[in-house]
């Protein structure tokens, strides 16, 4: 997780699946996260888009908003998501895509007052 998050946000994401249930956060800690997530065929980068691309596919808000940041932090841009988003209007219709530019724009948001709100180096 402190690869695709980072350790700051990995944390949020760990504390969140902990409040919703222990045995859910080791469950999905140990399959989806050491397994699926550190298989090499594709570049955590390529992992995030895909992932990205599901949720959005299936309607999950909360989820997408967590692996949209972790695309961009991958080496996804905003860009690369907007475009991924206007494609996924035809396939999955357009209030999907509409959910997901509400999602990357609260995404964006957060990000950006976060940075804002760090002192200068």
């Amino acid at each position: 997780m402190d690869k695709l998050y980072g350790p700051k946000y990995a944390q949020h994401v760990f504390r969140r699946l902990e409040e919703l249930d222990p045995e859910l956060n080791r469950i999905t800690q140990e399959i989806p996260y050491d397994v699926f997530w550190a298989r090499e065929q594709l570049s955590i980068r390529d992992k995030s888009l895909v992932t990205v691309a599901a949720l959005i596919a299936m309607g999950k808000e909360e989820q997408t908003k967590i692996h949209m940041r972790g695309f961009l932090r991958s080496g996804g841009t905003v860009n690369d998501l907007r475009n991924v988003l206007i494609h996924l209007a035809v396939y999955c219709g357009f209030p999907a895509a509409m959910n997901g530019f509400a999602a990357l724009k609260e995404v964006t948001e957060k990000i950006r007052s976060t940075k804002s709100a760090q002192p200068a180096k």
